[in-house]
């Protein structure tokens, strides 16, 4: 299947509406069409982002004002061997960055990467990456990063790998052994990476996006595997899965007095929810210390909720012209926020700044955090830890969005079978990928509407209802 995907998709692009762009050394990249379902929600900016992903081109030496140069550094962190795409600055020479500026050691992270290039080795699946993109805007979630499908020369993919090479030579790290597989998996041209007769390789180009932490407080418990992690979030009596299993109403429980505890709890059960539903439907082996989270600060406006980044706040402060406080947020913004304890330090440090700012500008905010799901790779594998932990059959809240589009999905999917080329053709979904995604979409929709129809799912997790009324 995977051998003729890229020519399918050239034949009947017309047909599926899917961008094609035509890159230099015969590569070429794929804005899939949007999932056709009623209700599906993308972001604002998701078609720029896909545009802007399509436009890279791997193989420019040097920027010009209608093409930016962008260098290949191999991941040499976390485990998966993948090509991070680092923005090449100006007047930089791009051979000198990728000798000297690209890392050398196993579990560092390269510095100013904007992209990331992934395929099916190891763990992850390609059409795991770019599924969850997609459906979760047919959910109706905004947290999954724009991903489209992306081609790679071979010769240029086979480069990368020899850096990577040098690069853990003598390394008894996971990724060492990821990167020795990848390399035996391109010269042996395995056909779910290698298409086009040998000539190129296939996966998926994802965003990167900046600025988040690698934890979310009430949702990740530290632990030495998933497994572990995975026990933990369904055992602590700090986790939100505690809530999410009530099976009281969240009025009950849950003030409506706009603070950051009452808000930040009810946003905190939306993203959990929300994750769980796409990672039971996608089976996901890695999600346990593979999400992130932005922070943000939101406040009422009349009828609404307005919601403010830490780069809006930024700006507020720069145009109060309180340099001393600018001085003392930059301070807080570029604490450490890779472990548990510096991120705690981070975090209570920018609510000390902000929130008091905040109010001084007639504003009455509430700290949450934000969900971002942008490792989404090992999904769609034989077992599935959502399904064998029976994790679903304990929520009792959701989102009525995601719980009416899931529906949707569901009789699109399985009850119509209306979508098969759909995922085939543009989610890269092989029949056996097709047959699990159904399995798992099934067995998610049918668990939920059962305990809708019983009375056991509240659909109360829509912040602006619970604290506007």
């Amino acid at each position: 299947m995977f051998k003729f995907f890229i020519l399918c998709l050239l034949i009947f692009t017309s047909q599926l509406n899917a961008e094609v762009n035509q890159l230099s050394n015969g590569e070429i990249c794929v804005s899939a069409e949007s999932i056709p379902l009623e209700g599906a929600d993308y972001k604002k900016n998701d078609l720029k982002s896909e545009k802007s992903l399509c436009e890279i081109d791997f193989n420019i030496a040097k920027s010009t004002p209608e093409n930016k140069a962008v260098v290949l550094c191999p991941k040499l962190n976390s485990s998966f061997p993948g090509v991070d795409i680092v923005k090449l600055a100006k007047g930089v020479n791009k051979l000198d960055y990728q000798k000297n500026s690209c890392t050398k050691k196993p579990g560092a992270k390269n510095s100013g990467k904007i992209a990331k290039f992934k395929y099916s080795t190891s763990c992850s699946k390609s059409s795991s990456i770019i599924g969850y993109y997609h459906i979760s805007r047919a959910l109706g979630i905004k947290s999954v990063p724009v991903a489209v499908a992306r081609t790679m020369d071979l010769s240029t993919h086979k480069e990368v790998v020899e850096r990577a090479k040098v690069y853990i030579n003598g390394s008894n790290d996971l990724i060492a052994k990821t990167w020795i597989r990848l390399d035996k998996e391109l010269n042996e041209q395995k056909e779910s990476i290698v298409i086009n007769g040998g000539t190129h390789s296939l996966g998926v180009l994802s965003v990167n996006p900046k600025g988040e932490q690698k934890t979310y407080n009430r949702i990740y418990f530290h632990a030495d595997n998933q497994d572990l992690r995975l026990e933990r979030f369904l055992t602590e009596s700090g986790s939100v899965y505690k809530q999410l299993s009530n099976p009281e109403p969240i009025s009950s429980y849950v003030s409506n007095k706009f603070r950051s505890e009452s808000y930040g709890l009810v946003k905190t059960m939306k993203d959990a929810s929300d994750m769980l539903v796409l990672d039971t439907i996608f089976g996901q082996n890695d999600r346990f210390g593979n999400f992130h989270s932005e922070y943000k600060f939101a406040y009422i406006d009349g009828s609404k909720i307005n919601k403010l980044s830490l780069k809006d706040i930024k700006k507020m402060i720069k145009a109060s012209g309180n340099v001393n406080l600018l001085a003392k947020y930059n301070q807080a913004k570029d604490m450490p926020k890779d472990f548990r304890k510096p991120i705690r330090n981070r975090r209570n440090k920018l609510i000390e700044i902000i929130l008091p700012f905040l109010k001084a500008q007639s504003i009455n905010a509430a700290f949450y955090e934000d969900l971002m799901l942008k490792d989404n790779d090992c999904g769609l594998r034989k077992s599935n830890p959502f399904i064998k932990n029976r994790v679903i059959e304990k929520i009792n809240h959701l989102n009525s969005e995601t719980y009416f589009q899931l529906v949707k999905l569901y009789h699109a999917v399985i009850k119509k079978s209306a979508l098969d080329n759909y995922l085939q053709n543009n989610l890269l979904m092989s029949d056996s990928d097709i047959n699990k995604f159904k399995e798992n979409l099934t067995y998610t929709a049918e668990v939920l509407i059962s305990k809708y129809s019983n009375g056991l799912l509240h659909l109360d997790l829509d912040p602006s209802s619970h604290f506007l009324k």
